[in-house]
């Protein structure tokens, strides 16, 4: 499952009472993979304390006060790995995140915003 869970928006809750919100819905899905865009640090704190027992990846160190964050549960014999492509025109830090593990892997990527055709490329 994939949320945008704009994290840099103005709402009533704090960031991470919205995200413990967002994620209760999301996991009565029951899902193996949650990428999630538009996180911010005191959201990332949360998901790794709601999440236990999951895998948390984000790319280190991070460009902008958002950022990518894909969670997965993967049968502990697993080994799974983590990559992330930084988007050399992005004014917003944007990159790509990549976990594999055995014969999967999932790609989490918030393109950048804009009118302009090399950033939608």
């Amino acid at each position: 499952m994939t949320v945008n869970v704009d994290g840099m928006g103005n709402y009533a809750r704090s960031p991470a009472e919205r995200i413990a919100a967002i994620l209760e819905k999301v996991l009565l899905t029951r899902p193996n993979v949650v990428l999630m865009q538009e996180v911010t640090m005191e959201m990332y704190v949360a998901i790794k304390r709601i999440l236990v027992g999951w895998q948390v990846y984000r790319r280190l160190p991070q460009a902008e006060e958002y950022f990518n964050v894909t969670a997965a549960q993967f049968p502990t014999a697993a080994a799974s790995r983590c990559t992330s492509f930084a988007f050399p025109t992005s004014r917003n830090g944007r990159h790509t995140l990549t976990v594999r593990s055995a014969d999967w892997a999932v790609t989490n990527v918030h393109v950048e915003s804009g009118p302009r055709s090399v950033d939608c490329d």
